[in-house]
């Protein structure tokens, strides 16, 4: 190493700017996550009570989501079953028709 030269070791105001600079990004990592899965506390490492305490919510929206898709299922199930109806009973009228 030449003479006069500082390592990052010896630096003082390189660490610094070093430990300011690990810091700014664990902060970014935090806001990344929270802008990524919309949540302010998106695991329990950010707040695990609060963490805990939302996942009942977040528990009974998946539930509510799952009724809402069977109920979707179902109405399309009972749509088909009309058009069958439906076409049964036609064709019971014109065999009606024809006797």
């Amino acid at each position: 190493m030449a003479a006069g030269a500082n390592s990052i070791n010896t630096n003082a105001g390189a660490l610094v700017a070093l430990q300011n600079l690990n810091s700014i990004n664990s902060r970014l990592d935090g806001t990344q996550n929270r802008v990524a899965t919309g949540f302010k506390v998106g695991g329990a490492v950010d707040d695990a009570s609060s963490f805990s305490i939302a996942q009942g919510p977040r528990g009974e929206m998946k539930a509510y989501e799952a009724v809402s898709r069977g109920i979707a299922n179902a109405t399309g199930v009972l749509s088909v079953a009309e058009a069958g109806a439906t076409a049964v009973s036609n064709l019971v009228g014109d065999l009606k028709k024809k006797v």
